[in-house]
């Protein structure tokens, strides 16, 4: 099979090149990326033709699974180029940042037998896969409200002005949010039904273009409410890059987990962690079996064998929906309601 890149404005897509060196089935032909500076130093890292035209690469190359790593606010263009070519895509988070484009690339998909994807890690954490089964299980109840806090190291020396711009990355609940409204639906197995959001910028003023945290609270059809928190605000001194955490509250028992950054080096908030605690069962912390996948080798071997990605392109379609009438809610300061699916 042959892999493309579109786009290399963001590291994330260091996932979908190594993916494809890892995968026997799958070589990559070819990489577009029309930021001068950026094509020249991915001309001097890679040994395939690069170009400064997306549909040059397409014309000449004829990759049969792309991945994409455009600025937020451009990756739809690559998105449904690709589909109406009928060239199977996955792009990293988030797929794009306005519901106009989001309606572009539904209908685009709606028409195409090319499968869609997006790079949503939390569906392929081990921490995650591992607490999904026991809540699947029933262990702990009826889920009664969970919260999703993703905070981020900003050091805006380091970024590209696009980062910097909520017109260009989405806003905070875009680009970071993302995640946790996509755990949240995939963990409840509810859809949420209405939300109301707030975001601003408080630490750094210097960057009027950007939102520094938000916060977004859900109302859920089956009953439960969740709460999202995202945010650049992790301290510069810390030795993480963020740390994140998701919290299971059900009516039989609670669970936290802890992926990414903690000063703890071992309990309840250790790196990769889940701790447990139940009705009638001492506090644990859950075994965390081993993953093969990430969320690009997945989409890949998925097309390889001619099967559905774990992450399908209703589901992060829907995520995407739903992030952005959190977005809505922030940009009005009302409840906004979230259309069925």
């Amino acid at each position: 099979m042959r892999a493309a890149v579109m786009g290399m404005r963001h590291g994330h897509i260091s996932e979908f090149v190594r993916a494809v060196e890892e995968n026997p089935a799958v070589s990559l032909v070819g990489i577009a990326e029309d930021e001068p500076t950026v094509r020249v130093r991915v001309a001097a890292e890679h040994s395939v033709p690069v170009y400064a035209d997306f549909d040059e690469l397409l014309d000449k190359e004829q990759p049969q699974v792309v991945g994409v790593a455009r600025t937020n606010a451009t990756k739809y263009l690559a998105l449904t180029a690709c589909l109406e070519r009928g060239i199977h895509v996955i792009a990293d988070k988030p797929l794009l940042t306005e519901m106009a484009q989001l309606r572009q690339v539904q209908a685009a998909n709606a028409q195409s037998k090319a499968r869609l994807g997006m790079m949503l890690s939390q569906r392929f954490s081990a921490p995650h896969r591992a607490l999904k089964a026991r809540v699947d299980a029933g262990e702990f109840g009826e889920i009664v409200h969970m919260y999703g806090f993703g905070p981020h190291k900003l050091r805006p020396h380091t970024r590209n002005p696009w980062e910097l711009d909520a017109a260009q990355n989405g806003g905070v609940l875009v680009d970071l949010g993302v995640h946790y409204f996509d755990s949240l639906r995939w963990f409840s197995g509810q859809e949420p039904v209405r939300v109301a959001a707030a975001q601003g910028n408080t630490r750094f003023p210097e960057l009027p273009q950007l939102y520094d945290h938000a916060h977004a609270l859900m109302d859920f059809d089956g009953g439960m409410k969740g709460i999202v928190v995202a945010d650049w605000l992790t301290p510069d001194a810390a030795p993480y890059h963020g740390d994140y955490r998701l919290y299971i509250t059900g009516t039989r028992g609670t669970a936290e987990i802890a992926t990414a950054g903690t000063l703890e080096p071992s309990g309840p908030n250790k790196q990769g962690g889940v701790r447990v605690v139940l009705n009638d069962k001492e506090p644990f912390d859950l075994e965390i079996p081993p993953l093969q996948h990430t969320p690009t080798s997945d989409f890949l071997e998925a097309l390889v064998n001619d099967r559905e990605p774990y992450g399908s392109a209703a589901e992060v379609l829907r995520t995407m929906e739903v992030t952005l009438h959190a977005k809505a809610a922030a940009e009005s300061g009302e409840w906004v309601s979230i259309p069925a699916r």
